[in-house]
């Protein structure tokens, strides 16, 4: 075998390898996210919990503070995100009356270039629903297959 057939078939498997783990990522991502979250969540408290013990606190009491202090965290977190999404939701028919202006002067320009395009054809093409719908399954770890443009 010459060095060039070589490095083509090393290629190749290197691209097929990764492929195939990226796979198998994807088909166990239920499993990996909590674990890769978990760990990420241990990485970061474990330096309060090893301060906390140098200061003489027992093991047992640091890691019910840290872990009071995580809980807070989280919550306030939870709650900010809900409160957004809210007002999201509260402003959305706002942002619905914008697109629907922004794609009405869309039309008229491209109409004046001699580019004839319905406003329901551009409004499918940025179709909210759909984008709301990534949003939610973002956020709730669902997945869920996109709507097609040609439907």
């Amino acid at each position: 075998m010459n060095t060039e057939n070589t490095g083509m078939r090393n290629g190749i498997l290197i691209i097929t390898g990764v492929a195939i783990l990226l796979t198998l990522m994807r088909s166990s991502s239920e499993i990996i996210v909590p674990f890769l979250f978990s760990m990420f969540i241990a990485i970061i408290a474990a330096t309060p919990l090893n301060w906390l013990k140098k200061r003489g606190l027992s093991t047992l009491v640091s890691v019910i503070i840290v872990v009071t202090i995580l809980v807070i965290v989280l919550a306030l977190l939870a709650l900010l995100l809900g409160n957004t999404a809210a007002q999201f939701n509260q402003a959305m028919p706002t942002y619905q009356l914008r697109l629907d202006e922004l794609t009405s002067a869309l039309a008229v320009s491209l109409e004046a270039k001699g580019i004839k395009i319905s406003e329901a054809g551009i409004l499918k093409a940025l179709d909210p629903g759909a984008v709301m719908g990534f949003a939610n399954s973002m956020i709730t770890g669902k997945k869920k297959r996109l709507r097609q443009c040609s439907e």
